[in-house]
């Protein structure tokens, strides 16, 4: 595994990553409630190989927090 420097990104831009990501069939995500008074979980799953997703993350300009 590779070190890189990296700054920290708050709960709403991860949040915000999430459901670009899901928008553009990346990932697919899933909403799951736990019962009454148990909140609710998201869930979160890779559609396509990692190495075709790296390589396009890579190449977009405007997604600058995979750069390396």
């Amino acid at each position: 595994m590779k070190s890189t420097e990296s700054t920290p990104v708050s709960e709403r831009r991860v949040s915000e990553i999430l459901k670009q990501f899901n928008f553009h069939s990346v990932i697919r995500s899933a909403r799951i409630g736990r019962g009454r008074g148990k909140g609710i979980t998201n869930t979160h799953r890779i559609l396509e190989d990692l190495d075709i997703v790296n390589q396009t993350l890579a190449a977009d300009s405007e997604i600058d927090y995979f750069s390396s």
